[in-house]
C-alpha cells in the first residue's frame, strides 16, 4: 500500500466530490472507504484536516469540524456519567463501549447517530430520562469545570442587570453575523430579524440557536434540508437527511450550551426546555427556554 500524502488524499477526495456532489457525504464516504483498506485512520484524518485547510472553504471547515467536536462531546458525556451517577450506572451504559477519543473520531454520520441513540436507549434503561437530560446539558459545563458544575454562590442580579445582559448577548451576536456574513445580503436580512435574537418573556429567557451553516440554511427552500443545515448535533444530523424520527431529547445538549453563559452570570443552576428543535419534522429553528430564579423576579 502507497504512503498517504496530502497530494494523495487531495486527488483522491476531489474525485469523490466531484462524483458525489456533496462535501460532507464524499468524506464519510473517503473514510469509510479508508478503513476498508486499513489505513492508519489517525493519519487519515490528520490529512483531511489538512485538505480542508488547503481549500479555503469555510462550510467545508466548519463540517469537518464535527468529526472532532463529536469525538469530544461523547468522550465528555462519558465523563460526566461516572462523575453524577457512579460506576455502577457508567458500566451499564458505556461498559464494553468503543468511545471515541476526546480529540478525534473517523465515525461517519450515519454511524455517530446510531451509537448516539443506542447510548441514549442505554442511557434511560439505567437511570431516566430525566437523568438523561441532565448529563447531557451538564457536557457544556466540562469547559469550564471538569465535573461539570457551576459555582454555587447566589450573585446578586436584578432584573435590569439580565436586560443588560442580554442586550449584550444581542450585541455580541450581532456583531459576529456582520463580521462573518457581511457581503451576504440574505443572511444579513434573514438573521436580523426577531425571531432570532434573545429576548426575555416575563421570568422567561427565549433564546433561538443560529443554524449551524447560515449560507446554506437561507438558500434552501426545501425544509429538510433547511432543517440539516440549521442543525449543529453532529450525534442527530444524520437523522434528518434519512427521514428518521429523532427525540430531541439529544437537543439537551444544545440547552446546556445555552445555559451555561446564563448560569454563570446567575451563579447557580437554572431550569430550562426545548421549546422547539429541528429535529421536528417540518421545524426549521430551534428555541430554548430558560428560568430566571423567582428571587430575581420578586
Amino acid at each position: 500500500m502507497s504512503k498517504l500524502t496530502i497530494e494523495k488524499v487531495t486527488d483522491e477526495l476531489n474525485i469523490l466530490i466531484n462524483k458525489m456532489g456533496n462535501i460532507a457525504e464524499a468524506v464519510d464516504h473517503y473514510i469509510h472507504l479508508k478503513r476498508q483498506n486499513n489505513a492508519n485512520m489517525e493519519n487519515v484524518i490528520h490529512l483531511l484536516s489538512q485538505y480542508v485547510n488547503n481549500a479555503c472553504n469555510a462550510d467545508f471547515a466548519e463540517e469537518f469540524d464535527l468529526h472532532y467536536f463529536c469525538a469530544c462531546m461523547m468522550s465528555r458525556l462519558s465523563k460526566v456519567t461516572k462523575k453524577m451517577y457512579g460506576d455502577d450506572v457508567w458500566e451499564k451504559i458505556f461498559g464494553n463501549t468503543e468511545v471515541p477519543t476526546e480529540v478525534w473520531t473517523d465515525w461517519t454520520q450515519v454511524e455517530r447517530k446510531d451509537f448516539a441513540l443506542s447510548i441514549q436507549k442505554k442511557f434511560i434503561s439505567a437511570t431516566s430520562i430525566d437523568d438523561y437530560k441532565r448529563a447531557l446539558e451538564a457536557i457544556s459545563r466540562t469547559w469550564v469545570s471538569d465535573d461539570g458544575s457551576v459555582g454555587t454562590t447566589k450573585k446578586d442580579v436584578t432584573i435590569e442587570d439580565v436586560d443588560a445582559f442580554i442586550a449584550e448577548w444581542n450585541d455580541s451576536i450581532a456583531k459576529d453575523l456582520k463580521k462573518n456574513h457581511e457581503s451576504n445580503d440574505a443572511v444579513m436580512a434573514e438573521f436580523n430579524l426577531d425571531k432570532w435574537k434573545v429576548r426575555r418573556e416575563g421570568s422567561k429567557i427565549i433564546a433561538a440557536q443560529h443554524p449551524f451553516l447560515k449560507d446554506k440554511y437561507v438558500s434552501q427552500k426545501d425544509s429538510k434540508m433547511k432543517r440539516y443545515y440549521a442543525c449543529r448535533c453532529p450525534w442527530a444530523r444524520a437523522s434528518i437527511l434519512k427521514g428518521e424520527t429523532v427525540s430531541p431529547l439529544l437537543c439537551h445538549c444544545s440547552l446546556g450550551y445555552q445555559k451555561q453563559g446564563l448560569e454563570t452570570f446567575f451563579g447557580r443552576h437554572l431550569e430550562g426546555r426545548i421549546l422547539s428543535s429541528v429535529l421536528e419534522e417540518y421545524v426549521t429553528q430551534c428555541t430554548f427556554e430558560v428560568d430566571i430564579p423567582e428571587d430575581i423576579m420578586e
